[in-house]
């Protein structure tokens, strides 16, 4: 599993050193990207970052199971949630991105 921690107040340039880590995973498998405490230096970021995830989908898609971070009350859905879930605990995102399902 990777993890890639995310420095808060996140910036673009955080946004972007994410991006290049993920792209750098030469063995997609399982991935964990925590938010932090969610705090986005602006909504312009926050938009970025969601901008710059979505140009990287099919990256994603390579990866059997993604989890992201963030505190509550942030909740998400993806539209494959077997493949992609939000947590606000590590050690939930630990136990469902190593289960067998």
């Amino acid at each position: 599993m990777i993890k890639i921690d995310l420095q808060n107040p996140i910036t673009c340039k955080e946004v972007n050193k994410m991006i290049q880590q993920i792209l750098k995973i030469s063995n997609p498998n399982l991935l964990m990207i925590d938010f932090g405490d969610h705090q986005f230096e602006s909504i312009e970021v926050l938009k970025f970052c969601k901008k710059e995830l979505s140009n990287i989908e099919s990256v994603l898609s390579s990866f059997n199971k993604i989890a992201f971070l963030t505190i509550p009350p942030y909740k998400s859905e993806s539209q494959d949630s077997e493949k992609l879930k939000y947590f606000h605990f590590e050690e939930k995102a630990k136990e469902w991105i190593l289960s067998e399902h």
